[in-house]
């Protein structure tokens, strides 16, 4: 029971509160980095912005919940209608956009990801060493970064690399749809080629 009423108060805050905070501060432009934007925005002359990473839930509905697929699309369409420029992160998702929430064209903007400066670095050879011997690395495999969940597809990577010379490391948190990997790697012998 507490933990829904701050689970609602946290809501409130984010659809209603959020706003207060902005006149309060002065804040002329507010961006949306995740498919929402509060409410009263434009009634108190505050530009808005809203980066839409994907539709998925509309693309595949089958891996979302009644509940999850209806809550998403409001929020989504209510800050895609109501902000001024709406940033999709892929020309799919800009075509998804258009196509499931009816925004017009002229009103998306396209810009694609960036990647933090430390990605980027070079890491010393015996700090590679001994990650490396840590987890039993062979010297190049393809990694894959994410919750191991159907959405990500894992599954089709593991199927790809079936009759390829390589090896698969895929870090993320296993959900049920993990079974279905670990079925697979075990039915094709693939232990050698795949680390969880």
């Amino acid at each position: 029971m507490k933990e829904d009423l701050i689970l609602l108060s946290k809501n409130y805050w984010r659809q209603k509160g959020v706003t207060k905070d902005l006149l309060q501060d002065k804040i002329e432009i507010f961006h949306g980095l995740s498919g929402e934007i509060p409410s009263g925005l434009r009634k108190n002359n505050i530009k808005s912005v809203v980066t839409i990473h994907d539709l998925i839930f509309l693309r595949y509905p089958n891996l979302y919940s009644f509940i999850d697929r209806k809550i998403h699309y409001l929020k989504f369409k209510k800050a895609a209608k109501n902000a001024d420029v709406v940033i999709a992160i892929s020309e799919q998702t800009k075509q998804d956009i258009i196509q499931y929430l009816k925004i017009e064209e002229q009103k998306i903007k396209v810009v694609y990801q960036g990647c933090q400066p430390v990605f980027k670095e070079e890491v010393a050879p015996e700090s590679l060493f001994e990650i490396k011997t840590k987890f039993n690395l062979p010297d190049e495999f393809l990694l894959n970064i994410g919750t191991i969940e159907e959405r990500k597809n894992a599954l089709s990577i593991v199927k790809a690399i079936k009759n390829i010379d390589t090896t698969l490391v895929l870090i993320g948190k296993e959900t049920n749809y993990a079974k279905q990997i670990h079925k697979y790697i075990s039915n094709n012998k693939m232990q050698q080629k795949v680390i969880l």
